[in-house]
């Protein structure tokens, strides 16, 4: 093997694992409520999110300034936990497309903002299971890989009631242990 192949391929894998990396911290965010941080540390500036197949396309800090507020669906949830799986990246340079599969465990409170079809307030705290998919388009700029377009597909979702649910899981920052992760 020539030594610029050997070079571009340990960069492929480089970039493949920065790709995985900044989707699971995407999720990681959402697990901790911080909607501001999903914009800011995993989109570009110029990014745009999809929030359903057929939406437009808006700015990711317009999206998540708005799922931030206490009119949207950050508002209503006590509790969640996010699964990624089945993560496939193609690179093009510095530029990749990635699917991955998403399954995700919600609490959702019983003053939540009413957001049928997939967040309606029935009046009581509820636990929803959620399958979705991710596409993505993501762009290499100043050496960094940023989301430059995502488009979220519900897959499907169940409804349970909230007494079958146990454990901590929780969107409070403070109560998930980060001293770990934060040092740098």
């Amino acid at each position: 093997m020539k030594r610029e192949d050997l070079v571009s391929e340990i960069q492929a894998l480089k970039d493949r694992q920065e790709i995985e990396q900044l989707l699971y911290h995407y999720l990681d965010l959402a697990d901790r409520c911080d909607q501001l941080g999903q914009a800011r540390e995993c989109f570009h500036e110029d990014g745009l999110f999809i929030y359903q197949k057929g939406s437009e396309p808006v700015l990711a800090r317009d999206f998540f300034e708005q799922a931030a507020s206490d009119a949207s669906l950050g508002a209503g949830f006590v509790q969640t936990m996010h699964y990624l799986t089945n993560v496939m990246i193609r690179l093009f340079g510095d530029t990749a497309v990635s699917q991955s599969y998403i399954f995700a465990q919600h609490l959702i409170a019983k003053d939540c903002p009413d957001l049928p079809p997939h967040f309606p307030n029935l009046g009581r705290e509820y636990g929803l299971l959620i399958g979705a998919r991710y596409d993505d388009l993501l762009t290499k700029r100043n050496g960094r890989w940023r989301l430059a377009r995502r488009e979220l597909n519900y897959e499907w979702d169940a409804r349970i009631d909230p007494s079958q649910m146990s454990g901590p899981l929780s969107c409070h920052r403070e109560f998930v242990p980060s001293e770990f992760w934060d040092q740098t």
